[in-house]
Protein backbone atom coordinates (compact mmCIF):
# COMPACT_ATOMS: atom_id res chain seq x y z
CA UNK A 1 0.00 0.00 0.00
CA UNK A 2 1.04 3.55 -1.06
CA UNK A 3 1.17 6.41 1.51
CA UNK A 4 -1.38 9.11 -0.21
CA UNK A 5 0.49 12.17 -1.31
CA UNK A 6 -1.32 15.63 -1.05
CA UNK A 7 -0.51 18.16 -4.27
CA UNK A 8 0.23 21.44 -3.87
CA UNK A 9 -2.84 22.83 -5.02
CA UNK A 10 -4.73 20.21 -2.89
CA UNK A 11 -3.01 22.16 0.31
CA UNK A 12 -3.58 25.53 -1.24
CA UNK A 13 -6.97 25.32 -1.81
CA UNK A 14 -7.62 23.62 1.95
CA UNK A 15 -5.43 26.41 3.49
CA UNK A 16 -7.44 29.34 1.24
CA UNK A 17 -10.86 27.70 2.21
CA UNK A 18 -9.78 27.40 5.74
CA UNK A 19 -8.64 31.04 5.87
CA UNK A 20 -11.71 31.85 4.25
CA UNK A 21 -9.92 33.44 0.75
CA UNK A 22 -12.13 36.51 -0.13
CA UNK A 23 -14.59 37.36 2.60
CA UNK A 24 -16.22 39.98 0.61
CA UNK A 25 -19.43 39.47 -1.35
CA UNK A 26 -18.80 39.84 -5.02
CA UNK A 27 -20.56 43.40 -6.77
CA UNK A 28 -23.76 42.37 -8.37
CA UNK A 29 -24.42 39.05 -5.80
CA UNK A 30 -27.40 38.77 -3.77
CA UNK A 31 -24.94 38.94 -0.81
CA UNK A 32 -23.28 41.92 -1.37
CA UNK A 33 -26.75 44.08 -2.16
CA UNK A 34 -24.93 45.86 -4.89
CA UNK A 35 -27.00 45.34 -8.23
CA UNK A 36 -24.34 44.36 -10.85
CA UNK A 37 -23.61 47.00 -13.27
CA UNK A 38 -26.07 47.50 -16.37
CA UNK A 39 -23.18 47.00 -19.11
CA UNK A 40 -22.12 43.21 -17.56
CA UNK A 41 -23.12 40.22 -19.70
CA UNK A 42 -22.96 36.77 -18.75
CA UNK A 43 -20.62 34.38 -20.15
CA UNK A 44 -21.49 32.28 -23.11
CA UNK A 45 -20.42 28.43 -23.01
CA UNK A 46 -17.67 30.43 -25.77
CA UNK A 47 -16.51 32.52 -22.90
CA UNK A 48 -17.73 36.24 -22.80
CA UNK A 49 -17.27 39.36 -20.61
CA UNK A 50 -18.55 38.87 -17.05
CA UNK A 51 -18.68 41.02 -14.39
CA UNK A 52 -19.17 38.22 -11.84
CA UNK A 53 -16.41 36.76 -9.62
CA UNK A 54 -16.85 32.83 -10.65
CA UNK A 55 -16.19 30.29 -12.92
CA UNK A 56 -17.93 32.13 -15.53
CA UNK A 57 -14.98 34.00 -16.24
CA UNK A 58 -13.08 31.00 -18.54
CA UNK A 59 -15.45 28.62 -20.88
CA UNK A 60 -14.11 25.54 -21.94
CA UNK A 61 -13.71 26.93 -25.51
CA UNK A 62 -10.83 29.60 -23.84
CA UNK A 63 -8.68 26.69 -22.58
CA UNK A 64 -8.59 25.22 -26.06
CA UNK A 65 -7.98 28.59 -27.71
CA UNK A 66 -5.07 29.16 -25.68
CA UNK A 67 -3.64 25.51 -26.46
CA UNK A 68 -5.11 23.53 -23.25
CA UNK A 69 -7.21 20.45 -24.43
CA UNK A 70 -9.69 18.44 -22.36
CA UNK A 71 -11.19 21.26 -21.05
CA UNK A 72 -15.13 20.86 -20.17
CA UNK A 73 -17.97 22.24 -18.12
CA UNK A 74 -16.74 23.61 -14.78
CA UNK A 75 -17.76 21.85 -11.59
CA UNK A 76 -17.68 24.46 -9.37
CA UNK A 77 -16.60 24.11 -5.47
CA UNK A 78 -17.75 28.20 -3.89
CA UNK A 79 -16.79 29.01 -0.33
CA UNK A 80 -18.38 32.23 -0.01
CA UNK A 81 -17.45 34.56 -2.57
CA UNK A 82 -14.65 32.26 -3.54
CA UNK A 83 -14.76 29.49 -6.45
CA UNK A 84 -12.87 26.55 -6.79
CA UNK A 85 -13.22 25.83 -10.81
CA UNK A 86 -11.91 22.31 -12.31
CA UNK A 87 -12.41 21.88 -15.62
CA UNK A 88 -11.13 18.33 -16.05
CA UNK A 89 -10.06 15.57 -13.40
CA UNK A 90 -9.99 15.72 -10.08
CA UNK A 91 -7.52 18.89 -9.49
CA UNK A 92 -5.22 20.82 -11.37
CA UNK A 93 -2.44 19.33 -9.14
CA UNK A 94 -3.81 15.71 -10.05
CA UNK A 95 -3.38 16.42 -13.63
CA UNK A 96 -6.44 18.28 -14.09
CA UNK A 97 -7.35 21.86 -15.01
CA UNK A 98 -8.21 24.44 -12.73
CA UNK A 99 -9.46 28.13 -12.25
CA UNK A 100 -9.29 28.84 -8.44
CA UNK A 101 -10.73 32.52 -7.78
CA UNK A 102 -10.89 34.52 -5.04
CA UNK A 103 -12.41 38.53 -4.31
CA UNK A 104 -11.04 40.24 -1.20
CA UNK A 105 -12.43 43.79 0.25
CA UNK A 106 -9.13 45.13 -0.29
CA UNK A 107 -5.99 44.89 -1.99
CA UNK A 108 -4.08 44.74 1.14
CA UNK A 109 -6.44 41.46 2.33
CA UNK A 110 -5.99 40.59 -1.31
CA UNK A 111 -2.06 40.64 -0.87
CA UNK A 112 -2.08 38.33 1.71
CA UNK A 113 -4.84 35.67 -0.06
CA UNK A 114 -1.94 35.80 -2.97
CA UNK A 115 0.95 35.17 0.35
CA UNK A 116 -1.47 32.76 1.01
CA UNK A 117 -1.67 30.39 -2.42
CA UNK A 118 2.31 31.31 -3.40
CA UNK A 119 3.41 30.29 0.10
CA UNK A 120 1.44 27.10 0.32
CA UNK A 121 2.42 26.00 -3.97
CA UNK A 122 5.11 25.41 -5.78
CA UNK A 123 5.97 29.61 -6.59
CA UNK A 124 8.58 31.20 -9.91
CA UNK A 125 9.19 34.61 -11.10
CA UNK A 126 6.81 35.70 -12.99
CA UNK A 127 6.24 34.37 -16.23
CA UNK A 128 7.27 36.32 -19.59
CA UNK A 129 4.66 38.62 -20.86
CA UNK A 130 2.99 39.19 -16.82
CA UNK A 131 1.75 42.35 -16.45
CA UNK A 132 -0.18 41.66 -13.47
CA UNK A 133 0.35 43.50 -9.65
CA UNK A 134 1.91 40.22 -8.49
CA UNK A 135 2.50 36.93 -10.51
CA UNK A 136 4.14 33.95 -9.75
CA UNK A 137 4.66 30.78 -12.25
CA UNK A 138 6.39 27.25 -11.55
CA UNK A 139 6.12 24.07 -12.53
CA UNK A 140 5.75 20.94 -10.32
CA UNK A 141 5.39 17.60 -10.78
CA UNK A 142 4.13 17.69 -14.75
CA UNK A 143 1.66 20.47 -13.60
CA UNK A 144 2.29 24.08 -14.21
CA UNK A 145 0.38 26.90 -11.57
CA UNK A 146 0.38 30.27 -12.33
CA UNK A 147 -1.17 32.33 -9.47
CA UNK A 148 -1.95 35.96 -10.29
CA UNK A 149 -3.10 39.13 -7.87
CA UNK A 150 -4.72 42.17 -9.67
CA UNK A 151 -6.37 44.95 -7.50
CA UNK A 152 -8.44 42.89 -4.91
CA UNK A 153 -8.43 40.09 -7.46
CA UNK A 154 -6.36 36.86 -6.50
CA UNK A 155 -7.11 33.39 -8.84
CA UNK A 156 -4.83 30.75 -9.35
CA UNK A 157 -4.25 28.48 -12.90
CA UNK A 158 -3.07 25.03 -13.08
CA UNK A 159 -3.05 22.58 -16.23
CA UNK A 160 -0.95 19.93 -17.29
CA UNK A 161 2.69 21.33 -18.02
CA UNK A 162 4.16 21.55 -21.21
CA UNK A 163 6.77 24.07 -22.89
CA UNK A 164 3.84 26.22 -23.91
CA UNK A 165 1.94 26.06 -20.66
CA UNK A 166 2.95 29.37 -19.20
CA UNK A 167 2.39 31.60 -21.85
CA UNK A 168 -1.20 29.20 -22.28
CA UNK A 169 -2.07 30.44 -18.44
CA UNK A 170 -0.58 33.96 -18.83
CA UNK A 171 -2.99 34.16 -21.62
CA UNK A 172 -5.91 32.89 -19.41
CA UNK A 173 -4.96 35.43 -16.70
CA UNK A 174 -5.19 38.25 -18.87
CA UNK A 175 -9.34 36.59 -20.47
CA UNK A 176 -9.76 36.43 -16.59
CA UNK A 177 -8.68 39.94 -15.53
CA UNK A 178 -10.49 41.74 -18.78
CA UNK A 179 -13.16 40.12 -17.57
CA UNK A 180 -13.24 40.67 -14.17
CA UNK A 181 -13.52 44.40 -14.79
CA UNK A 182 -13.83 46.60 -11.97
CA UNK A 183 -13.41 43.78 -9.94
CA UNK A 184 -9.57 43.40 -10.99
CA UNK A 185 -9.09 47.61 -10.51
CA UNK A 186 -6.78 48.84 -7.09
Amino acid sequence: MGVARITPVVVLAALLAGCGGAATATPGSAASGTPAPASSQAATQDGGAVSQIDCSLLAPSDFTGAGITGASAPSDNPDGTSHYCVYAGTSGATGGIELDVFLDDSVTNAQATYETATGEGPTGPPPAGATFDQASYAAADGHGFLVVRQGPLTFALSAPDSPATAAALVALANLVVQRAGAAAAP
